[in-house]
Formats: structure tokens, C-alpha cells, sequence
């Protein structure tokens, strides 16, 4: 079951105060260190390295906590939290659609107010 993308985006306006730079220039951010940490997920649950995989899912966490990006701070959660190789890669599908997802959003300029 495919679950919603759910971004806060009203919030994180208002906390960057509607400046749209700082917004492009926040999200610009998220959007680079958020395919890293995703690589970095893959890359350690493919090696069988839940425990490096927990620590980048920690950080996706609060990167997306800071843009108000819900679904995907609670999935880096869940994540993070994930007792064995099999749970982390069945959260890490639903992490790489949900993320696919805002990316698309973000690079096609789809956040305006």
C-alpha cells in the first residue's frame, strides 16, 4: 500500500518567513544531502550494515524534520528503529518512493505558496 506524501509546507514557509531564496536555497539543500543519505542507506543494507544504516537514517530524519517533510522523518524513524535487515529494506522501499516523490516536487518548482 503506496502511503501519502505528507509535507507540512505551510509550516516551513512560515518559518523561513514566506523568503522565498531562503526556501529555494533550504530545499536545494535537502535535496542534495537527502540522496546522499539515501545512498548511504542502500549502501549499508546492502553490505548487511543495519547499524551504519540506522545512523543515515537518523540524519534523513532530522533533515526532513527541518523542512517539516512528515512522511519521510517518520519513515527515517521507523527506520532507524527497524529490528532486523528485512523490516530496514521494506522501510527503505517506501522511503526511496516517498522521497522520488518530493524530488520530483521540488525540482519541477511544484512548492510554491
Amino acid at each position: 500500500m503506496e502511503k501519502k506524501l505528507v509535507w507540512d509546507k505551510e509550516s516551513f514557509f512560515e518559518e523561513l518567513e514566506h523568503d522565498r531564496g531562503e526556501i529555494k536555497d533550504l530545499l536545494e539543500v535537502y535535496l542534495s544531502s537527502s540522496k546522499k543519505l539515501l545512498a548511504d542507506i542502500e549502501r549499508a543494507l546492502a553490505s548487511g550494515d543495519l547499524d551504519l544504516a540506522r545512523r543515515s537514517a537518523h540524519a534523513l530524519k532530522g533533515a526532513s524534520a527541518t523542512i517539516f517533510l512528515e512522511s519521510v522523518r517518520v519513515l527515517a524513524l521507523n527506520l532507524e528503529k527497524a529490528s532486523d535487515l528485512e523490516e530496514a529494506n521494506d522501510l527503505l522501499f517506501e522511503l526511496k518512493e516517498q522521497l522520488n516523490e518530493f524530488w520530483q516536487k521540488i525540482t519541477s518548482g511544484d512548492y510554491g505558496d
